[in-house]
């Protein structure tokens, strides 16, 4: 069974769409994945900056993030938008 076809089988059980899978520490996570970490699962976002860490006292230049900066100093936050303030009026674009 690949990928496309479990989720498929999930969805036909009326369950929600499982999320893609991944080891906490992963380097191809995105910033949505890493921000959803640090959030909800901060005892393994805290393993995975440990675990950076620990690489890097054997390897300086290993980073598990994009930037290439260590995780705990990445800004996972997502820009400001209009439709990420709550507006107290009730009223949209007025």
């Amino acid at each position: 069974m690949n990928r496309r076809e479990a989720i498929a089988l999930v969805e036909s059980m009326g369950w929600p769409t499982p999320p893609r899978s991944s080891c906490y520490m992963c380097p191809n996570h995105n910033d949505s994945e890493w921000r959803d970490l640090k959030k909800n699962y901060p005892l393994e976002f805290a393993m995975a900056c440990d675990l950076e860490r620990e690489i890097q006292q054997k390897d300086e230049f290993c980073f598990f993030h994009k930037s290439c900066k260590p995780l705990n100093e990445v800004d996972f936050t997502l820009p400001e938008d209009l439709f990420d303030r709550a507006c107290s009026s009730g009223g949209c674009f007025t």
